[in-house]
């Protein structure tokens, strides 16, 4: 993949110079409520069930949707670090903004490129563009010019939660077993410190930051959960890591997972444990 020369992009719709996206007062007002949920059919559309035969841990194409439309304008460009199996860019084909995606496994992009392709074929005119980039994150500024970017929007790994061995539970009911992204030694997954991982995480977002329009949103999409007993703050992670690049933070949504669960009684009466899983955290960060 070689240099975009086409970015930056510019905005196609008439919205005041100063707004900060398209939405109706209505869908303002909704996305205003701290505390974001979707209907089980939102979550359960042909691509997000495609997808999550292939790849571990998807967010729904309803929750890029909604970040996209809230942070960005139609002709518009987002970037997502850690494309996966590609679902920030065809949220972004469906929204009208263009797209580039990053991503380290090749499995991954290469099913995002077989479904940019068919959603081309449908789209003769092609009024935006959806790039999926097979590299790492860390040379993002191989590929995209600084200042180019209106929205950044990803959502990065947890660390080596996949890694870990599921609950006798979860064993037991055959439910919620994940593999891990890839056996690859530079997979930040499979990095064994979480300072390690802390510091590519800072290397790959500085460099992210650089190609952002001033004024622009760099959204993270993430989640706290517990390594052999230990609560891993992974929200506060960002937070500070956002803030020591110089990042303003906006706003803290919470990502009412709790549909996608089931409820039961963990750790009764000794140890009082909540289900990190049910909640996540939708962090917002102007630059």
């Amino acid at each position: 993949m070689s240099y975009l020369d086409w970015l930056p992009t510019e905005k196609t719709c008439k919205c005041p110079e100063k707004a900060l996206n398209c939405l109706s007062k209505k869908e303002w007002f909704r996305n205003q409520i701290p505390v974001w949920w979707f209907r089980p059919e939102e979550l359960s559309t042909k691509f997000d069930l495609s997808s999550r035969k292939l790849h571990p841990a998807i967010f729904p194409t309803a929750l890029a949707v909604r970040v996209i439309k809230n942070y960005s304008h139609l002709g518009q460009t987002v970037l997502d670090c850690f494309s996966g199996a590609g679902t920030t860019l065809f949220a972004s084909k469906l929204t009208g903004r263009n797209a580039v995606g990053i991503e380290l496994n090749p499995e991954y992009a290469k099913f995002a490129e077989n479904r940019l392709t068919k959603l081309k074929k449908k789209d003769k005119k092609e009024s935006t563009k959806q790039v999926q980039i097979c590299d790492d994150a860390r040379n993002i500024l191989k590929y995209i010019p600084q200042d180019s970017i209106d929205l950044i929007w990803c959502s990065p790994p947890y660390w080596d939660m996949l890694k870990q061995k599921p609950s006798t539970r979860n064993l037991k009911n055959q439910q919620y077993l994940k593999n891990n992204y890839s056996d690859a030694t530079h997979d930040l997954s499979n990095e064994p410190e979480l300072d390690g991982f802390v510091d590519s995480m800072r290397d790959i977002f500085s460099k992210a930051v650089v190609t952002l329009r001033s004024g622009s949103r760099f959204v993270i999409n993430t989640g706290d959960f517990r390594r052999k007993g230990k609560l891993i703050l992974l929200h506060q992670i960002y937070t500070d890591l956002m803030t020591d690049l110089g990042l303003e933070t906006k706003n803290v949504i919470i990502w009412d997972r709790r549909k996608e669960y089931d409820t039961s009684l963990f750790s009764y009466p000794y140890n009082f444990i909540v289900s990190n899983g049910m909640a996540e955290y939708i962090l917002e960060f102007k630059k």
